[in-house]
C-alpha cells in the first residue's frame, strides 16, 4: 500500500476500518505489529518488557542516543535494562510525578510568556540541562551520577 499519509494516520484508518486492536503487516520484508489495546501496551512496556528486547532498527549516528534502551538489541538491551531498572522503580516514579508535573507546567509557562507572533523561540534556554530542576532532583532522589565519566565506565557512552 503507497500512500502519501502519514503512517500514524494510515494505522489509524487501518484499525478503524478493520475494528480491531491489533493487526499486523509487512513493510519492506519485515513483519510489524500495532497494538492499539492499552492493557496490552501497559503489559509489553512494563510486566512483560523482558520479553520483547528487540525493536525496530534505527541507525543513528550519534554515539549516546543509539545506546538508548529503546534502540539496542541483545545482550546489551539486558545489559543497559539491568542498570537502570532499579532507577526507574513504580515508587520512585510516583515520587517524581508532582514534581514532573510542576516543572513541566512552569515550563509552559515560561514558553507562552516569551511567545512574540513570527518570532523564533530558542528552546535551548528554556530547557537546558545544567538548569533543569527535573535533573538535580533526580540525582538526589535516584542517587544517580549523571556524569559522563560515570555513564562511560558502565557502557552507556
Amino acid at each position: 500500500m503507497w500512500t502519501r499519509e502519514r503512517i500514524e494516520l494510515t494505522q489509524q484508518r487501518i484499525l478503524k476500518t478493520l475494528d480491531k486492536t491489533i493487526y499486523g503487516f509487512d513493510m519492506f520484508g519485515t513483519i510489524h505489529i500495532v497494538v492499539a489495546e492499552p492493557d496490552l501496551i501497559q503489559s509489553i512496556l512494563s510486566k512483560e518488557f523482558q520479553n520483547f528486547p528487540n525493536r525496530r532498527q534505527i541507525n543513528l549516528n550519534d554515539e549516546f542516543f543509539s545506546n538508548a534502551l529503546s534502540i539496542v538489541e541483545g545482550d546489551q538491551w539486558k545489559r543497559i535494562r539491568a542498570v537502570v531498572t532499579p532507577t526507574f522503580a513504580t515508587g520512585k516514579m510516583r515520587t517524581m510525578k508532582p514534581i514532573i508535573d510542576s516543572v513541566a507546567e512552569k515550563l509552559i509557562q515560561n514558553i507562552q510568556n516569551n511567545l512574540k507572533p513570527h518570532c523564533p523561540l530558542n528552546m535551548k534556554n528554556f530547557v537546558s540541562a545544567k538548569d533543569n530542576p527535573i535533573i538535580k532532583m533526580a540525582r538526589k532522589m535516584f542517587n544517580v551520577d549523571l556524569s559522563v565519566k560515570n555513564m562511560l565506565a558502565i557502557g552507556l557512552l
